[in-house]
């Protein structure tokens, strides 16, 4: 009898869509009165966290991705790794 190998990938990756990650570059920092901090893309997207919050590790000039959720919004993600979540004002 020939013993089965184990399948190493039973299961493919799934392949990124371009639509679910596209990067920018921030043209634009700010800050709500309430506290919640956001951007102005490249592009004049304008995105914002959901909530007040003093860490916010981007600068006018940063590269930053925007991916989409599995469950739905957004998740920004700066160039050393930082991840945020962010909704589209504009």
């Amino acid at each position: 009898a020939v013993a089965a190998e184990p399948v190493a990938d039973a299961e493919p990756e799934p392949e990124e869509n371009e639509e679910d990650e596209q990067r920018f570059t921030v043209r634009e920092v700010f800050q709500q009165p309430r506290g919640e901090n956001g951007v102005v893309l490249e592009n004049g997207q304008v995105w914002q966290e959901p909530t007040a919050s003093k860490y916010f590790p981007v600068q006018p000039g940063d590269r930053v991705t925007l991916k989409k959720r599995f469950f739905g919004g957004h998740l920004l993600v700066t160039e050393s790794g930082k991840a945020l979540n962010v909704t589209r004002v504009r």
